[in-house]
């Protein structure tokens, strides 16, 4: 791969247009808001950013850190996206199945976060962004991801999963869920947690302001506070491989 497009860095983003959901994701992550408008990175403790929550839902759900955005949005281009628009700081982008991506320059190196022990001793991290493919779209969505990110695909534990091969310095993982029925609307994303103790995490989140979705043997769904769908799973924080 041109190192001018290699992925540097990976930020997931979580819409989070009301003030509860801000301070539910800070609690979660165990972070710190830097700002109070648009995109709000969330300081980890002792590493950097790789969690923006986006305040007037624009829509970019993935930010890809490059050395070179320019060449970056040509070479998604040519891979069959379809750009949007640009800002001085990011170019957005749609994927073939209309994932909203944004193109951005890389700056320093960054530093991994480790994860978070809680009362109880348990143990959990944000580590990874799930997207969410609709059957007719899969086989087109996972070959763009795995080109424009330069990541080999893999097979899940189970038939509807894929995933890439997370780089040793990148915060997220990258799941590619298949959909059993088509969705409405374009390619979207929702982010999981791995968890060492899955009981002791939904205790947690439901302490903060979520709501209990619905539980299955891998993983539980939950809402936060503005409504939006995420996934605590029974991964190992450390590596992130099903427990």
């Amino acid at each position: 791969m041109d190192e001018r497009t290699r992925v540097r860095w990976l930020t997931a983003v979580v819409s989070s247009p009301h003030a509860d959901a801000v301070r539910f994701w800070s609690a979660v992550t165990g972070s710190t808001p830097d700002g109070s408008a648009g995109y709000v990175p969330l300081r980890p403790q002792n590493a950097d950013p790789y969690v923006w929550l986006d305040r007037d839902d624009r829509e970019v759900r993935l930010i890809v850190h490059v050395d070179d955005p320019a060449v970056a949005v040509q070479r998604a281009a040519s891979l069959g996206a379809t750009r949007i628009d640009a800002s001085d700081s990011m170019a957005r982008l749609t994927s073939p199945g209309g994932l909203a991506f944004g193109v951005t320059g890389a700056g320093p190196p960054r530093r991994r976060p480790a994860p978070l022990s809680w009362p109880g001793g348990h143990r959990s991290i944000l580590d990874q962004v799930s997207v969410d493919i609709s059957p007719g779209a899969h086989e087109t969505e996972v070959a763009f991801l795995e080109s424009l990110l330069g990541w080999p695909v893999r097979h899940g534990a189970r038939p509807e999963f894929d995933y890439l091969v997370r780089q040793p310095e990148q915060a997220l993982r990258i799941l590619l869920q298949r959909l059993d029925v088509p969705a409405y609307g374009a390619t979207s994303t929702h982010v999981d947690l791995a968890c060492d103790s899955v009981p002791d995490e939904v205790a947690r989140h439901l302490a903060l302001g979520a709501t209990l979705v619905a539980d299955y043997p891998l993983w539980t769904t939950m809402r936060d506070p503005a409504g939006a769908a995420y996934c605590l799973t029974r991964r190992s924080p450390d590596t992130g491989a099903l427990t």
